[in-house]
């Protein structure tokens, strides 16, 4: 297999993963990638085959990466190493600072309450377009993203506890 071939699969099954756990179609990663019109959904699925001209630029597949949640970015880099025949092994920092883990804190605390503005400013007329709920499902993805980061930290920070 050609490595773009093997990142394409990755990125499928990482895509996959996503939509199905969040109920949410392919149309949405199409949107933040910038795909537009009525087949905006089939130009993105047609970017992810291998098979087809049609290729991601580097920026859209950070934007993809970005939008992706940490567990689909497992996915996506779990197959890739799988598909080199390497093994992924968790490993945690060292040394954990106690203002680093003030700073993500924060940084969660602070993204919640983007989400819970957001979602009050679009629930206030008691009704939602698709602009309103786009607006709240990507605030409430960003503090979601921020919340598991404080929540491995704590984790990683438990299991340095059970080691020392």
């Amino acid at each position: 297999m050609t490595k773009d071939t093997i990142k394409y699969i990755a990125l499928t099954k990482a895509v996959t993963s996503f939509t199905s756990r969040h109920h949410v179609d392919r149309g949405h990663f199409a949107d933040i990638l910038g795909y537009r019109g009525d087949n905006a959904s089939v130009q993105f699925s047609n970017t992810l085959s291998p098979n087809t001209d049609k290729t991601f630029n580097s920026m859209r597949e950070k934007l993809l990466l970005d939008a992706l949640d940490i567990e689909s970015l497992r996915i996506y880099f779990d197959e890739r190493m799988r598909q080199y025949g390497l093994e992924t092994k968790m490993t945690y920092v060292s040394h954990l600072s106690n203002v680093n883990f003030h700073m993500v804190v924060d940084d969660a605390m602070i993204e919640g309450d983007e989400a819970f503005k957001v979602s009050k400013m679009a629930l206030r007329d008691d009704t939602l377009d698709e602009a309103e709920l786009r607006a709240m499902m990507k605030e409430h993805d960003e503090a979601s993203k921020k919340h598991r980061e404080a929540y491995e930290m704590a984790e990683a920070r438990l299991i340095q506890m059970r080691d020392a």
